[in-house]
C-alpha cells in the first residue's frame, strides 16, 4: 500500500528491505480484533529500522487510524522533529501521552532493533536489546487497529507530517511479552510461533 519499495541496495536480514520514500509510502493491515489487546493483554512490537535525517516532523514507523488522539490512539514514532530518539505513545481517552522515550540516537543510517513489550502492568522499550524505558501505571486500551487499519510507516492522523523515510524489516506483533530483560536481537528471520499475530518479511 502506498508504493512502498522492496529494495535490494539495504538490507539487514536476508537480501532485500522494505523502502519508505517519506512521502506517500506506507504499509496496511486491515482492522482486526486480533490487535485488540484491551488494558491487560501481553504485548511485544518489534522491526528492524534503518534511517537518517527525517523529511517529516512526526515520522511514524507504527500507528493506527483512530481519529486523533482519541481512547485508542496509539503511534511508536522517531520523536519531535524526527529524532534523534524514538517514543511510543498510547492514550486513553486522552488520558496518557508519551510513554516511552529511547535514549539511543537511532536516526544515524545504521540498523537497529526496536521492541516495546507490555508485560502486565510494565512497558518496557528495547533498542538493539538494551532496555531503555519502562512505564507503569494505569493500562491504556490498547487496540493496535482503532479505526480500519494498522500503518506501518505513517499513522493514520498526521498525514504527510507523519511518514517516515527509511527501511524497516522483520516487523513482529505477538500477543506475549517476548522479552522483559536486555537480550540479543535475532539477526535470522522470524518464524512463526503460538504468539505471532503479525509477522512481515521484506
Amino acid at each position: 500500500n502506498g508504493d512502498v519499495t522492496n529494495t535490494r541496495a539495504v538490507r539487514k536480514i536476508g537480501d532485500s528491505s522494505i523502502e519508505f520514500d517519506g512521502t506517500g509510502d506506507y504499509l496496511s493491515v486491515p482492522s482486526s480484533s486480533d490487535f485488540d489487546f484491551g488494558t491487560s493483554t501481553d504485548l511485544t512490537i518489534e522491526f528492524w529500522m534503518n534511517c537518517g535525517t527525517q523529511s517529516n516532523t512526526y515520522p511514524a514507523l507504527v500507528g493506527n487510524d483512530d481519529s486523533g488522539w482519541g481512547a485508542d490512539a496509539i503511534t511508536f514514532r522517531l520523536d519531535g522533529t524526527g529524532g534523534p530518539n524514538i517514543g511510543y505513545y498510547a492514550h486513553n481517552a486522552g488520558g496518557t501521552g508519551e510513554m516511552l522515550l529511547s535514549t539511543s540516537t537511532v536516526n544515524d543510517d545504521s540498523w537497529h532493533h526496536i521492541a516495546v513489550v507490555r508485560s502486565t502492568a510494565t512497558w518496557y522499550m528495547f533498542v538493539d536489546g538494551a532496555l531503555e524505558d519502562t512505564w507503569t501505571g494505569t493500562n491504556p486500551d490498547t487496540n493496535l487497529s482503532e479505526g480500519s487499519y494498522l500503518f506501518f510507516g505513517q499513522n493514520g492522523w498526521d498525514g504527510l507530517t507523519g511518514q517516515y523515510e527509511g527501511y524497516m524489516d522483520e516487523i513482529r506483533i505477538s500477543d506475549s511479552a517476548r522479552y522483559t530483560t536486555t537480550f540479543t536481537p535475532s539477526t535470522t528471520a522470524f518464524t512463526v510461533d503460538a504468539n505471532t499475530l503479525l509477522l512481515i518479511h521484506s
